[in-house]
């Protein structure tokens, strides 16, 4: 049940069993049924985690077993909430973290929390650790601090390139904008950075979408245009990132990393970690490097948003869900930094 404002509940007698709080969004009035079917064919048309899927019949086939069921309670729900429950649990089935749904914004309790932006002097933090170690903490890839971030780079490369070891501390960054790490990618480059191939899934709803939202990019529209309903269409093939120069110092650089790394911060880890100078260190990231370019549509009634990928990721696909593994792994109850100085220290005896 979605959280929220609750009904008032009179004082009751005693022993009288309490009754149940429920949502104002209960109250709205849903044909659940028509809201699945309309998210089930829009993904099994222009979702390319669901083209995935479908090309292993072992998933495929557990797939269809999950979906027949929630298929039925979909046709015995009326009411908003329950019926996003069932959404959820279908849209969970193609394991593609960033393909979701939610109520629409006319249906959501008036203030709930928001998404509010990242503040920056939160989202980053450095500090000596010693004389030959710094630790260097960000905590987002937030588009809004893309300026921020990188006059922050710029500010402390002088301090960075004099030191030996580095820690970069991205536990719990959820990502959002690779623009927000390239001119990070400068302390740790070695060599040609491999750029993971993305193709678009070609369909009616996703040529739609981008010949609305990427007009300028009229190369891709029309190889879209030109494309077989139903089959993907490269966006980018074999590129690598090329810096002109790569820095002495750090000789070392080391990752943290865990969970809650999601999306474009994953991006970063698969870029940093092709350096010769780059070690990770902690535990999986979330699995957020699959599939991507985000698009939204709403639902009949305009009752629920969906949001939906169109891309997938050659490379990325391997760690959806499954995550990115670190070079060194570690548990939760490691003392993570200290367990990297004396790496370090252990290393230069």
């Amino acid at each position: 049940m979605m959280a929220g404002s609750t009904l008032a509940i009179a004082q009751q007698a005693p022993n009288q069993a309490m009754l149940p709080q429920v949502s104002k969004d209960a109250m709205i009035p849903c044909d659940c049924n028509r809201q699945f079917e309309f998210v089930v064919e829009y993904i099994e048309a222009n979702n390319p985690a669901f083209q995935i899927l479908r090309e292993d019949e072992r998933r495929f086939n557990r797939y269809e077993i999950t979906k027949r069921p929630l298929q039925e309670k979909s046709k015995q729900c009326q009411h908003i909430d329950t019926c996003l429950q069932f959404l959820k649990q279908y849209v969970g089935l193609l394991q593609d973290h960033h393909t979701n749904i939610f109520l629409a914004a006319k249906n959501r309790i008036a203030g709930a929390p928001g998404n509010d932006s990242t503040s920056p002097k939160s989202s980053t933090a450095f500090k000596e650790i010693t004389d030959s170690i710094y630790y260097f903490r960000i905590s987002s890839f937030d588009g809004n601090l893309e300026n921020y971030v990188n006059h922050l780079y710029d500010m402390l490369f002088d301090r960075i390139q004099k030191t030996p070891y580095l820690i970069i501390d991205v536990r719990d960054n959820g990502g959002g904008n690779d623009a927000c790490f390239h001119k990070l990618m400068k302390c740790m480059y070695t060599n040609p950075i491999i750029v993971d191939d993305v193709d678009v899934w070609v369909s009616a709803g996703n040529l739609n979408w981008y010949a609305n939202k990427f007009v300028s990019n009229k190369k891709l529209i029309d190889r879209m245009n030109a494309a077989k309903p139903g089959s993907f269409v490269h966006i980018s093939r074999n590129q690598r990132w090329i810096m002109d120069s790569s820095m002495d110092y750090p000789k070392r650089v080391y990752i943290l990393q865990n969970r809650g790394v999601a999306s474009s911060a994953e991006d970063f880890i698969l870029y940093a970690r092709q350096s010769n100078k780059v070690i990770t260190v902690g535990t999986h990231t979330g699995g957020y490097t699959g599939f991507g370019n985000v698009m939204s549509v709403k639902t009949p009634e305009e009752l629920f948003q969906l949001q939906t990928t169109t891309t997938k990721c050659k490379l990325g696909v391997r760690y959806e869900y499954v995550g990115i593994p670190p070079d060194i792994l570690l548990n939760d109850f490691t003392d993570w930094e200290n367990t990297i100085k004396r790496h370090i220290e252990q290393s230069t005896q």
